[in-house]
């Protein structure tokens, strides 16, 4: 193990400086906030999505469990070092809104088949709305945007199709957090 408090091996850190908006100052300070939650050696146990879900910075965001299910270990359903701060690096304020747009349709594609059908889109309804809205409100947007005229595919969004529907900065709203750092 080497750099951030042996969370990471240095090859682990040379990568996250690469691909994520961090410096090697603000990874070790994102680790340190990630060591609050699991001290255990090397991260080895890593941190329930329910303990994440508690952040103050997450509270009342109903899309960061979708996002998070992105970056959990699908065995353990828990979250260690690198995964956790490619998750954090994905919502940051300097990801560019191109990276947020595939993550956020990624989110809602829960079938992998790179397009949104009816029930992903009424999941994805229902999580920005929530109780605000009923049911049969969620169902008719859901009808009404799967009979769009300009659809790639009727009755299907492809990502060029979200990309039209969802404006930027609804995206950069919705899937945008910056953890305080210690």
């Amino acid at each position: 193990m080497g750099a951030g408090g042996s969370l990471l091996t240095d090859e682990q850190m040379k990568k996250l400086k690469q691909t994520t908006p961090y410096n090697e100052q603000e990874i070790k300070r994102l680790l340190k906030r990630y060591a609050t939650y699991d001290n255990s050696p090397g991260g080895t146990a890593g941190i329930k999505q329910e303990e994440i879900l508690l952040f103050p910075e997450f509270a009342g965001n109903p899309l960061i469990p979708r996002v998070l299910d992105l970056y959990l270990n699908s065995e353990s359903g828990r979250i260690f070092p690198d995964k956790f701060l490619y998750f954090c690096a994905i919502l940051s304020s300097r990801t560019g809104i191109g990276a947020k747009r595939q993550m956020a349709f990624r989110c809602f594609d829960v079938h992998n088949e790179g397009c949104l059908q009816y029930d992903e889109l009424f999941k994805m309804y229902k999580s920005l709305f929530g109780m605000a809205l009923p049911d049969d409100t969620i169902l008719n947007l859901v009808f009404t945007a799967l009979h769009e005229s300009n659809l790639e595919t009727p009755g299907m969004i492809t990502p060029e199709d979200f990309t039209r529907m969802v404006p930027d900065h609804e995206i950069a709203m919705r899937f945008t957090v910056d953890l305080q750092l210690p």
